[in-house]
């Protein structure tokens, strides 16, 4: 497990449960849901359950099989667990072979796999399948595969190039967001350009916090669907909307679009979540950059430096320790 890991570990583990000293109540395991079950053990260099088995090589590929879908679950037998937390560290590699036709929500998050290998008979990625491998690299996806659903790839920071199957028919809410190294998108000419799609194909946030998408704000300050402004680049100075926009999203007005930074809002999107977290750990490990304004709203003590104790004032935010920052 690598820095990054550690400290995206460290970050999960104090928002739900708390840091030793910091007053924050303890969560158990029970509290948290099926996600969190421990596991009774790792998996077996092979073993199946139900309609799926699987392999492990020397070399750590786990080669999953089966037909039908793929829960992020399995019991019986003398296997339990989930995917996530029963694979084994030395497992680099992952393949999914014909058969499988749709992947469950969470299945493999914060695996430290480097590369992943999808079959064509895959239709559907659900909701954080691989959300926060931070070591993937590599993602192939065949044709064959429709829809990607929310999350399915978010904070994957190793990823620096994807290429989208024809056969793909929607792209969900940040499905590759914080992907903080996803340069290359190479889309379906079947899909209309992005963002004429934006909600019958993309969700406006799809690639939200990529280099991809900071670089298509250059070239297009504003994100225009139908006349409505969804999106756009934050700005110092005067700000002029295009004529051919006719409108500005709620979204966007409620969330401070064209005002001043929000304290604590360090990705800059006009909310104060988990993600800026995640943007203001990457930019203290180094690992990114904070524009004037989003260092602003990321330097919650005042002090004119953004450091660790502007982490962990917002993370008790986050946690509700404190009513306001």
């Amino acid at each position: 497990m690598n820095m990054k890991r550690i400290i995206a570990a460290v970050i999960t583990a104090s928002i739900i449960g708390g840091a030793a000293g910091s007053g924050m109540q303890m969560i158990n395991a029970e509290e948290l849901g099926p996600h969190f079950t421990v596991p009774h053990k790792e998996l077996k260099s092979s073993g199946s359950y139900d309609s799926v088995s699987w392999t492990i090589d020397e070399e750590g590929t786990l080669t999953i099989s089966g037909t039908g879908y793929l829960p992020n679950n399995f019991t019986g037998q003398d296997v339990y667990g989930h995917w996530f937390t029963c694979i084994p560290v030395s497992v680099k590699k992952i393949v999914i072979e014909e058969g499988i036709t749709r992947i469950d929500s969470h299945t493999f998050a914060s695996c430290n796999v480097v590369s992943v290998d999808i079959a064509s008979s895959v239709k559907y990625i659900d909701n954080g399948a691989f959300e926060y491998c931070t070591d993937l690299e590599t993602v192939n996806l065949h044709e064959g595969l429709e829809r990607i659903e929310n999350y399915a790839f978010e904070n994957c920071w190793s990823l620096e190039s994807i290429k989208l199957p024809e056969s793909v028919t929607y792209i969900g809410s940040r499905a590759f967001g914080i992907c903080n190294h996803l340069k290359e998108i190479s889309f379906p000419e079947s899909l209309p350009e992005f963002p004429e799609g934006i909600t019958e194909c993309y969700e406006k946030d799809s690639f939200i916090f990529t280099p991809w998408y900071e670089e298509y704000l250059e070239n297009n300050r504003f994100v225009i669907w139908n006349g409505v402004v969804l999106d756009g680049k934050p700005v110092n100075g005067v700000l002029e909307i295009p004529d051919t926009a006719t409108g500005i999203a709620e979204e966007n007005t409620s969330k401070e679009s064209f005002s001043d930074c929000m304290k604590g809002d360090a990705t800059g999107d006009g909310i104060v979540d988990i993600s800026d977290i995640t943007m203001l750990s990457l930019y203290l490990l180094g690992d990114n950059s904070l524009d004037e304004n989003q260092q602003k709203a990321a330097d919650i003590d005042d002090n004119d430096k953004v450091d660790l104790a502007d982490l962990a004032r917002l993370m008790q935010y986050i946690s509700k320790k404190i009513e306001s920052l």
